[in-house]
């Protein structure tokens, strides 16, 4: 996991799907991010591999979520290239263990509200999971 200090001020998307901010740092578009606090941490997330619908995705590896504190009220997910629906497993994890409310769309439009509404909202109230927009098997 890498991490970078940043103010989480998105400049822009580029054309490889690469997430540029505005202190000059460049996410591949094959890397999962989790945006925290004024930080970017890279993630590396394992899908579940026997997908019933292709439509629907399962986001191991949550667990650490639970050693944040304090824990942001809303997460933005970007669920990759396309919207895909969260596992009912991981929706009752996150709204039910964790608390979160949950804003959830394709990571373009994960990435553009996450960037608004962290420059609008308290810091550190909000966090953004942004899945991969060039996901290899997803895009099938």
């Amino acid at each position: 996991m890498l991490r970078y200090q940043t103010s989480n001020n998105i400049d822009s998307i580029l054309s490889n799907g690469s997430i540029q901010f505005t202190n000059g740092i460049i996410i591949e578009s094959n890397k999962s991010i989790l945006l925290l606090s004024g930080q970017i941490l890279e993630l590396e997330i394992n899908y579940n591999d026997k997908i019933i619908n292709r439509n629907e995705i399962d986001i191991r590896g949550l667990n650490f979520l639970k050693l944040i504190n304090p824990l942001p009220d809303l997460l933005v997910i970007g669920t990759g290239k396309y919207f895909r629906k969260i596992s009912m497993n991981n929706i009752n994890f996150l709204q039910i263990e964790l608390g979160l409310k949950l804003e959830i769309s394709n990571s373009i439009n994960a990435i553009k509200n996450f960037d608004l509404l962290s420059k609008e909202r308290f810091n550190g109230s909000i966090m953004g999971l942004i899945l991969p927009l060039n996901e290899g098997g997803f895009n099938k």
